[in-house]
């Protein structure tokens, strides 16, 4: 069950498609960042530099966003 965010339980995510959300260079540097960053620090998309127009942009974090299960 997701929680408030819409995360899903760790139970709840299939490793495959964890591992094709991370396939990508730029989706990998989106993790790593938040992941460097302090719990609760605000971002948006665009706070992340990434050479990439708005709408593929949109795509790498849909695919980061979907439920992995």
């Amino acid at each position: 069950m997701p929680d408030t965010e819409g995360h899903p339980e760790t139970a709840e995510m299939e490793l495959g498609k964890v591992l094709a959300a991370l396939a990508d260079p730029l989706r990998r540097t989106v993790v790593r960042e938040l992941a460097a960053a302090p719990d609760g620090n605000p971002r948006t998309c665009a706070s992340f530099g990434l050479p990439v127009s708005k709408a593929t942009l949109t795509h790498h974090f849909r695919v980061l966003r979907e439920r992995p299960g």
